[in-house]
């Protein structure tokens, strides 16, 4: 068989698979309104614009206004950090002014930012009028349309719903990493700009992916315009409209209120909380878990975007190497661990995923010479002419890398399905709601170090010289990994050590 041949199979055979996945789904959910698919559609266009704009940020903060790497990191944490402190008010937002009009607010949001930073020229407009409002367009679209999931599906239908929504989140991912790599290499092949149809203005690759983003979104507006206020299910399946709040003052005013609101009250959970010492364990427990979680920085935004174009060149296809291979992986393998380890307990499943995880990191760490057997086999023509569309043998450093993001993801399939299930488990019961809301605490604090330290590794490793370019090579680009693994290593090691605190609250949920 040719590699030509493997591939065309293999690829058929991985949508055969999606396809009798997302069959299953639907299925399961012929009962729900017709609004539940507009939030669908709407789901996978937002994460495919999402997912290739993510991998750019950092790039085009590099190129376009001349940061460093350890200050365009720290940048994007700060923005990160942004996206979850909106995220804490997005609630109250959405009972205030209610789904629809929270949602049509993002998108609208979503719409003119990308636009604005796909034409930005100075840092300031990029970030006072691009990234500041851009942080609560994204901050709203996924937690609001989980909302409207709930509401539009039964307690028999949701656990389809929220699969579906799982899977068509991914397969977003795996659609704006595959448009990351055929913009940005297509704009360089053509000359180095692409030229807007009917608009005329020419678009170096990075602002052309910001635009195509733009472009995503557009039918996001009018999927949402036809969602119906206030639709629902009740338990029998039927399908209900709750009266909607009416809103006091003008929309600003509302929002200004509701954010005002919110903020109290996020105030006041956390005083309330402050005084109980199981707080300080929960937030414990979460944070060791952190740092296998930062690992998704480093590969699908902060690291391997920039460490991909400098080490294997312009043309290399990055986005496939994570943004393609692991949200495919992810759709495929979630439902089959949570099949057959359901009745295994969350404690072990993150123990376990989070050891695969993390040790994945290290295989990025290993010569390339010691998968030089495997060049011209099968496998590396499927992968890397058929797939990279890779001439000649590959750069040594892909090997490692390609099996390390392909071990990674095993274990994200299994710890991370079960870490907001175990969140919940953790959280007292009458507190769920409050503990829940604080738990991304652990996160706002990791996220002041993630992007440094990736800025710090890419400079130190992978530096770009005087005039902005790769160099001809770097031989301790592997150290890159080595200290994204030594991070991730830690929460393995805290859960193993941490283990009677673990299994304790695991049990009695207290």
């Amino acid at each position: 068989m040719t590699p030509a041949l493997a591939f065309q199979f293999l690829t058929a055979v991985v949508g055969v698979i999606i396809a009798v996945i997302i069959v299953v789904y639907l299925k399961g959910l012929r009962s729900s309104p017709r609004d539940l698919w507009l939030l669908y559609g709407t789901k996978i266009l937002e994460y495919s614009a999402y997912a290739m704009i993510n991998m750019t940020i950092v790039l085009y903060l590099t190129k376009n206004f001349g940061m460093g790497d350890v200050a365009a990191g720290t940048y994007y944490s700060i923005w990160s950090i942004l996206i979850n402190f909106f995220t804490l008010i997005i609630g109250a937002v959405t009972d205030t002014i209610g789904i629809k009009r929270t949602l049509l607010l993002g998108t609208v949001t979503l719409i003119v930012t990308r636009f604005i930073l796909a034409v930005s020229s100075d840092i300031y407009t990029a970030t006072v009028f691009g990234f500041m409002p851009y942080a609560f367009g994204l901050a709203v679209m996924a937690p609001v349309i989980s909302v409207g999931i709930k509401k539009m599906t039964t307690k028999e239908t949701a656990a389809m719903g929220f699969a579906l929504f799982y899977t068509l989140m991914n397969l977003g991912y795996a659609i704006g990493g595959w448009l990351w790599d055929r913009i940005r290499i297509g704009v360089a092949a053509s000359g180095g700009t692409w030229t807007v149809p009917v608009i005329g203005a020419e678009l170096p690759p990075y602002e052309a992916i910001f635009f195509v983003g733009f472009l995503l979104t557009l039918p996001s507006l009018l999927f949402l315009s036809f969602l119906r206020d206030g639709v629902e299910l009740d338990e029998q399946g039927d399908i209900i409209f709750k009266p909607q709040p009416k809103l006091q003052g003008n929309l600003f005013i509302a929002l200004r209120n509701t954010a005002r609101d919110a903020l109290v009250g996020t105030a006041r959970s956390l005083k309330s909380t402050w005084g109980d010492p199981f707080f300080y364990k929960f937030l414990l427990i979460l944070f060791i878990v952190v740092f296998v979680r930062l690992v998704f920085f480093h590969l699908n935004s902060m690291t391997l975007p920039k460490y991909g174009i400098r080490l294997f060149g312009p043309t290399a296809k990055i986005g496939a190497l994570y943004g393609v291979l692991n949200p495919v992986l992810v759709v495929i393998l979630v439902p089959l661990v949570g099949y057959y380890f359901k009745k295994v307990s969350s404690y072990r499943m993150l123990f376990v995923g989070t050891s695969v995880s993390a040790l994945a990191c290290f295989i990025g760490v290993m010569p390339g010479d010691w998968f030089a057997g495997l060049n011209g086999t099968l496998l590396s023509g499927i992968v890397f002419t058929e797939w990279l569309g890779v001439q000649g043998d590959p750069h040594p450093a892909y090997w490692p890398l390609l099996i390390f993001i392909f071990v990674f993801t095993v274990g994200e399939a299994i710890w991370s399905p079960r870490l907001m299930q175990f969140t919940a488990e953790l959280a007292p019961k009458g507190k769920e709601g409050t503990y829940i809301s604080l738990s991304i605490l652990p996160f706002f604090i990791a996220k002041f170090f993630v992007g440094p330290m990736s800025g710090y590794l890419l400079e130190t490793y992978v530096p770009l010289d005087e005039a902005g370019n790769a160099l001809a090579s770097y031989p301790q680009h592997y150290m890159v990994w080595f200290w994204v693994g030594a991070t991730a290593i830690i929460s393995p090691v805290g859960l193993f050590l941490f283990r009677g605190l673990f299994r304790k609250h695991e049990s009695t949920g207290s």
